[in-house]
């Protein structure tokens, strides 16, 4: 694997066709000559008129602090961090240009992903290195690969586009920070957004429905099925159409979803949100009723989508957190800028540890960690490095505001705050409509996460085992029920249709195995209990009694029947009780400049 090192006294020049090169600057470049040298003394002789004085400040005299990047393997992640390797280059610069980390310089240093490898692998070439802190990885199945190798090498990691809700529970030794929110968090406030939609369009008690075309991984599964089960619970007709994630011809979701008839066409999607725009628009799909979520958050989708005629998608609307309209604007005036998708994560993920090594007073990963929720929340407010660092010097606490919004840590080190925007394609331009501060932890739904994930592993398991036809999407329906009836009848255990302990154990007695994703599903189900204070079990993916029992004893205070499942009654008074004791957003006036 090879290392590529950035100095950043000097502006990098970028160079983004296709995979990203990052330029670097040679040593020998970057050494003061004599005539650098300022005139501040008796003995200095002026400069003759040959000699130029160099008006850049002098670089910073401490230790110096190297952000290491893990940049994905050649691919559609690639195309992700884009972005973020940007940002991060923006965060060194103004970290520098405010005197560095404990006086001493910042400097970037990039290590690539091996193609199909362990991911551990780029963690210790950056310690190897002198990579103080790792900055991504971009995917949430990487990230999940690093733990190990994070707590091996005494190091720490944020990731800006890591949004597994899973993470949380499976870092167990605190070592990974995420700026970007969780995908619970996001089914909640897209679920939010899209209520005041039906309400805006057709008013809240009218009939409306969402087609959701989300990819089949755990991204699209998580966000995408764990969002068509909380509308469902809303009242708001759902359908779910999922794709391979390398996918790069869509016609068939694109038909499929046209003659839904939806209010609302919702793209779950990556890098490949321009073509299956394109796709759509070609399948006849209103314009107006597309939306698109984070891969979509890209000023350039119209264009990428129809080069001929970007206006051809305007009324699309897109929905993200994508940075406060300064940073954007910066983002975009970058040469070659082809991504702003979770750049101002990146740049958050950067200042924070900055921030946190400055409070700190060491660059040591085991110490400045500790302080990493401290800079974020509690404190005097600031929203800029140098801000930020004047007020530390002053002595006080400080919360820094980042450029995606509050941040506000929890105790695993995920951001609870963020600012959300709206925005449409008009004239083929992104315009912004609006952006909302939201308090996360009043929109965290795990259980129609945790159950659309549950009931989808399911049905990807009844499908397999010859059970089950119809849609994977999360939900519960006749044809879902009858399968699993016909299921435990081939079991020899009593045919109730609702998938209990006896059912648990014949499947794992018969499919080992093939019955693990399952399983899997079952332990983030544990885990949720666990957190609520109903289950005090082992988190081993079993459904035993134990489990039940805490279903049971949720329901029981939920006021519901207590069936021991996740069934639409106890998801209704879920959804009811979060209506009742959710805050809502403050809202602010959409600026008068495109993004």
């Amino acid at each position: 694997m090879r290392l590529r090192s950035t100095s950043l006294r000097r502006p990098v020049a970028l160079l983004l066709a296709g995979a990203l090169v990052l330029a670097a600057c040679s040593d020998d470049d970057d050494e003061p000559d004599a005539t650098d040298a300022p005139a501040e003394t008796e003995a200095t002789e002026a400069p003759s008129d040959t000699q130029a004085i160099s008006t850049e400040p002098p670089p910073p005299a401490g230790e110096p602090f190297v952000f290491g990047f893990m940049q994905p393997a050649p691919g559609l992640l690639r195309d992700l961090s884009t972005a973020q390797l940007t940002s991060i280059q923006f965060a060194v610069d103004d970290i520098n240009a405010a005197g560095g980390v404990n006086g001493g310089e910042a400097s970037l240093l990039v290590a690539e992903e091996p193609p199909g490898g362990d991911p551990s692998d780029a963690v210790r070439e950056l310690v190897e290195g002198g990579a103080n802190v790792i900055l991504g990885p971009v995917g949430s199945t990487a990230a999940l690969g690093i733990l190990p190798a994070l707590a091996e090498t005494g190091t720490v990691a944020c990731s800006a586009s890591a949004t597994l809700a899973t993470l949380d529970q499976a870092d167990t030794e605190n070592r990974l920070f995420r700026t970007a929110i969780s995908d619970a968090y996001t089914v909640g406030v897209l679920a939010q957004q899209i209520q005041t939609l039906r309400e805006t369009e057709v008013g809240a008690d009218a009939p409306y429905k969402v087609t959701i075309v989300a990819r089949n991984d755990d991204y699209g599964v998580g966000v995408g099925n764990g969002l068509a089960l909380t509308l469902t619970t809303a009242g708001i007709t759902t359908e779910v159409i999922s794709y391979n994630p390398r996918r790069v011809i869509f016609g068939s979701e694109a038909a499929q979803a046209a003659a839904s008839g939806a209010n609302l066409v919702l793209m779950v999607s990556y890098a490949e949100s321009a073509r299956l725009l394109t796709s759509l628009l070609e399948a006849g799909v209103d314009p107006a009723t597309i939306g698109g979520i984070e891969g979509a958050f890209d000023p350039r989708l119209a264009e990428a989508a129809s080069p001929s005629d970007p206006s051809a998608a305007d009324g699309v609307r897109v929905f993200g957190v994508t940075g406060d309209r300064a940073f954007i604007d910066r983002l975009v005036a970058a040469p070659d800028t082809t991504e702003i998708l979770y750049g101002a994560q990146a740049y958050d993920c950067a200042i924070v540890t900055a921030l946190a090594a400055t409070v700190a007073g060491s660059g040591a990963a085991d110490t400045y960690s500790a302080e990493m929720i401290g800079v974020t929340r509690d404190g005097r407010g600031c929203s800029t490095y140098a801000d930020c660092i004047a007020s530390v010097e002053a002595g006080d606490d400080i919360d820094y505001i980042g450029v995606t919004g509050g941040i506000a840590f929890d105790e695993f080190g995920s951001a609870t705050q963020a600012r959300f925007t709206v925005a449409q394609f008009t004239g083929g331009a992104l315009e912004e409509v609006s952006s909302e501060e939201f308090d996360l932890a009043d929109l965290q739904r795990l259980e129609f996460l945790q159950t659309a994930i549950f009931n989808t592993r399911l049905q990807q398991f009844l499908t397999v085992t010859g059970f089950y036809s119809g849609p994977i999407n999360g939900l519960p329906s006749e044809e879902f029920t009858n399968a699993i009836i016909a299921f435990q009848v081939s079991v020899g255990v009593e045919p109730t249709g609702v998938w209990d302990e006896a059912t648990d154990a014949a499947a794992r007695e018969k499919y080992g195995a093939l019955y693990a994703l399952v399983g899997d599903s079952i332990a983030g189900l544990q885990q949720l209990l666990t957190d609520l204070g109903y289950y005090t079990g082992p988190i081993d993916g079993t459904y035993n009694a134990e489990f039940v029992a805490a279903i049971k004893a949720l329901q029981a205070d939920l006021g519901v029947p207590q069936t021991g499942i996740f069934d639409a009654a106890t998801l209704q008074a879920i959804f009811n009780a979060g209506l009742a004791t959710g805050t809502p957003p403050s809202t602010t006036a959409p600026p008068e400049t495109t993004a």
